[in-house]
């Protein structure tokens, strides 16, 4: 009976090493101590049970390894868990900067409203008191004196105004102003000189306006001065021309203008002016000597 019970315990304590070993990795034989009443002695499987029976975890070594892998399923399903949270505050956190920039936009449009009442505003105040200067000005400006009507300038009678243009056709001829001198006479004026020699007058010649200003170029050149008076201005109307006559003394100096005058005449000049766009010019001219 005793031998019985120690074979369980030998059989206990193998079966808790083998145990113990296979937790460890360790690969050993097995021995399984089979007691009876009579006899007792080890029993030794065969290879392949052995091998078997080595392949296959016991249930502590199952549950660590289950133990180990729920804890990493829940480490990982953890980490899906804070992703998941992550991607859901990066959304909100989208969604609300969307919220701002929309605010932001609704702002600047409601400053820019108000920006334009304002100006409006100013506008509106400016032209009030605008109004109100202009106001004040006219109480407080003097009254209006009327201008007096302007005089018109009195009309020179036609007569008048031949003699005014003879004094200045005068005053061009003896000034040596050939250009004034010749603005004086129509393009197309019929002209009529006398030479004078010592014994009285000599042959006519008519001249156009060309060869009477080749004429006065010539004078200007041979002459150092010369005078042109004129005396007892006559004007007389001939239809829509005015006739003027007059005495003319002509006299030139060729050196010393104090010295003898180198040529003298004197006659009787006659102009025939007739008006061209409000301008009196000379269509006709002749000189008759007097000896």
């Amino acid at each position: 009976m005793e031998r019985g019970y120690m074979g369980v315990a030998k059989g206990a304590i193998a079966c808790a090493s083998a145990a113990l070993i296979f937790g460890c990795g360790a690969v050993v034989p097995r021995v399984e101590y089979v007691g009876g009443a009579e006899t007792e002695a080890p029993a030794i499987q065969p290879l392949a049970l052995r091998a078997a029976a080595e392949a296959v975890p016991n249930d502590e070594r199952v549950a660590e390894l289950a133990a180990q892998y729920y804890g990493v399923e829940a480490k990982v399903e953890g980490l899906v868990t804070d992703v998941e949270l992550l991607d859901q505050g990066q959304t909100d956190m989208q969604m609300s900067l969307r919220a701002v920039e929309s605010r932001l936009g609704s702002a600047e449009n409601a400053i820019v409203a108000l920006a334009d009442k304002v100006l409006a505003r100013f506008d509106s105040f400016e032209s009030q008191i605008t109004g109100l200067r202009d106001a004040l000005e006219q109480r407080t400006a003097p009254p209006t004196v009327a201008a007096p009507a302007a005089v018109a300038s009195p009309v020179m009678e036609p007569t008048a105004e031949v003699m005014s243009a003879v004094r200045d056709w005068s005053v061009a001829w003896q000034n040596g102003a050939v250009t004034e001198y010749m603005d004086w006479y129509h393009p197309h004026a019929a002209i009529t000189r006398v030479s004078v020699v010592s014994s009285g007058a000599g042959a006519k010649s008519a001249l156009g306006a060309d060869a009477l200003r080749a004429r006065m170029e010539r004078l200007r050149a041979r002459y150092t001065r010369v005078a042109v008076d004129i005396a007892n201005v006559q004007v007389t109307a001939d239809g829509d021309r005015m006739v003027a006559r007059f005495r003319q003394d002509f006299t030139a100096w060729t050196g010393d203008p104090k010295a003898k005058p180198s040529y003298v005449d004197t006659g009787t000049k006659t102009l025939v002016f007739v008006r061209f766009g409000g301008e009196w010019r000379v269509v006709e001219e002749s000189w008759t000597p007097t000896i």
